[in-house]
């Protein structure tokens, strides 16, 4: 996972990177991962065994061309070894410094549809669903 210049952002991350900012995702960036990109940051957790801690998290699309926010990010990416027993598909790579990252698929499923394709929404699909059941 390396990260790429804000000049080449493809136009769905773009949107997702304001998106994330709006609900507090600090250190926002897009990086490559395998053969797609991912946006990544930190986030502060209020739930779980790991309430109180700031998190490494990210989110990606099947393909660059998935528009969004008509479509919500498939992928929701963690730094580590954490599992929500959610079970999934389950894709790992490294980023630069050679800390390991878990992309697990997460799709948001049948509640994305408008008017609740918002940012809040989103972060509650991923974040809080993921750090609520982590192990």
């Amino acid at each position: 996972m390396t990260p790429l210049e804000a000049t080449a952002l493809p136009s769905n991350l773009a949107k997702l990177l304001e998106a994330m900012h709006e609900v507090g995702v600090q250190d926002l960036e897009v990086c490559t991962w395998l053969t797609r990109h991912v946006l990544r940051g930190h986030t502060e957790i209020h739930w779980g065994k790991f309430a109180g801690t700031k998190q490494r998290v990210g989110w990606s699309f099947p393909d660059d061309n998935q528009p969004y926010p008509e479509y919500a990010p498939h992928w929701f990416h963690v730094a580590g070894d954490l599992d929500d027993g959610k079970g999934g598909s389950r894709e790992t790579d490294h980023d630069e410094t050679g800390a390991l990252w878990v992309a697990w698929s997460r799709p948001v499923g049948p509640n994305w549809i408008a008017p609740y394709r918002s940012p809040k929404n989103l972060y509650r699909a991923t974040v809080t669903r993921f750090w609520k059941a982590v192990l």
